[in-house]
Parts: structure tokens; sequence; C-alpha cells
């Protein structure tokens, strides 16, 4: 199963990420640009940074 988690780098998120991980879910996370990925940089999952209220870069995460 695939599955978008915006605000991936905040610590709440990451801790989603990481329950979806051990699920072993296909995740794509998201976080602003210039986020500190310090809490999800060592899994193995697709990171995107992206501003969600811009309408293209939302397309962009969820596209496929």
């Amino acid at each position: 199963m695939k599955c978008l988690v915006t605000g991936a780098t905040a610590s709440l998120e990451s801790n989603v990420v990481y329950k979806l991980v051990i699920d072993e879910w296909d995740i794509c996370s998201s976080g602003m640009p210039g986020s500190d990925t310090k809490n999800i940089k060592d899994l193995a999952i697709e990171i995107v940074f992206a501003e969600i209220t811009i309408v293209s870069q939302l397309e962009e995460l969820v596209r496929g």
C-alpha cells in the first residue's frame, strides 16, 4: 500500500511515518522546503520538499 504523509519532518508526524514503515507501507513523505529531516532521514522512504498550499506542488506529490 502507498501512503503520502505531509509534514513528515515534524516530531508527531515522524512517529506516524515510523509506524507505517513497521507496517511495510510504501511511503512518500513531505516537508516544507528547508525542513530538518533528522527524524526520518535514516528510513527507507521517499522524502520530498514541497509547499502543499501550492497546487502544482501538491499535484506532483500525489501523482501515481
